[in-house]
């Protein structure tokens, strides 16, 4: 007897942990998208850049150009506007590049400076008015916790988030547009692999992009091909997992999965690799030509496949396009694309 009753407690505990383990998502609709040749009125120096629309315009960010790093461009016509953002040590100057990023809803861009541990403020229609406008709004963020500040998003009204790599395994560090530490958010435990890489910062390496009107965060792994969608508070709301169900196994066979991730009101994109990086194939530049597409519940919409490997990446909805940068002979394409088709 009591041999079958523990034939049956392992029965039902096996079939518990067999329903437990996640199942590796799959696209059932693919898109192939063509690229387009942009012609930049001001070509820039390198195709390492990061991209965004704001508004009605083109963020170009390049960390490599010595005068400016931030050039603006009408998104419509790709006519040069304006550059901003003088690397140097001087007032106003940038002496580390590091991230940025936009207050859509106020016209804000913030700069990171690494080298002086400040942020700073620039007013789009300030910019766009003056040639030589400085930015007048500068905090310094608290690194007696964050150590660094890397990818961060402005929250809401008052506050910032940034991701955070600490004993704890946060997610994520929250400050005051003041500059004051708040409070440590959320876990960042995936799985149970041995740290097989330097350290649990560079093997759980990810980078995330925030809903743009709620209070959600789609986070993407460098060498996982994991997206958790989490709130504020760093509470796992929903996971998918897969296609490729990639870890790593060994320290010198490392696939990438996601680069950067951006979001719609309604979709996820993830720009995703699957393969060896560059430096394990003797050279060859391995940018990403897929995007995987979620919703905000996790659930696999779409898989994008493009005609070249893509840098970076930016939505153009109302110009019904996606627009990115190349390692090709011409960098700055788009892609035709209508969301639309994918409600």
């Amino acid at each position: 007897m009591r041999i079958i009753l523990s034939l049956l407690l392992f029965s039902t505990l096996f079939s518990c942990l067999s329903s437990n383990e996640k199942e590796a998502v799959t696209f059932n609709k693919m898109i192939e998208l063509v690229s387009n040749p942009i012609a930049l009125e001001k070509e820039l120096i390198v195709n390492m850049c990061d991209i965004e629309v704001f508004h009605d315009y083109l963020l170009v960010y390049d960390i490599y150009i010595t005068d400016h790093l931030m050039h603006i461009y009408n998104k419509n016509t790709f006519q040069h506007i304006t550059s901003f953002g003088s690397r140097g040590n001087g007032p106003g100057e940038i002496a580390q590049p590091g991230f940025f990023t936009l207050d859509r809803s106020n016209k804000h861009i913030w700069i990171n400076d690494a080298g002086k541990n400040r942020m700073l403020l620039y007013e789009l229609d300030s910019v766009l008015a003056h040639a030589n406008y400085l930015p007048k709004v500068q905090i310094e963020p608290p690194l007696g916790k964050l150590n660094m500040v890397m990818h961060f998003v402005k929250s809401s009204k008052n506050t910032f988030l940034t991701q955070t790599f600490n004993d704890e395994r946060n997610l994520f560090a929250r400050f005051s547009t003041g500059g004051e530490f708040i409070e440590f958010t959320g876990h960042n435990d995936i799985n149970d692999d041995p740290i097989l890489m330097p350290d649990f910062f560079s093997q759980y390496f990810f980078t995330f992009c925030k809903h743009p009107e709620r209070d959600l965060y789609a986070c993407t792994y460098m060498y996982y091909d994991v997206l958790n969608i989490v709130n504020g508070d760093g509470e796992l709301l929903h996971q998918a997992i897969g296609p490729d169900k990639i870890s790593i196994q060994s320290a010198n066979n490392v696939r990438q999965a996601y680069r950067q991730v951006k979001s719609s009101d309604n979709f996820i994109y993830g720009q995703y690799s699957g393969e060896l990086p560059a430096y394990q194939k003797e050279g060859l530049i391995n940018h990403p030509k897929k995007m995987h597409v979620f919703d905000w519940e996790g659930s696999p919409v779409a898989k994008i496949l493009l005609d070249v490997p893509v840098v970076s990446f930016t939505l153009d909805p109302e110009n019904q396009r996606i627009i990115a940068f190349t390692n090709e002979e011409n960098p700055l394409v788009y892609f035709g694309f209508k969301e639309a088709d994918l409600l």
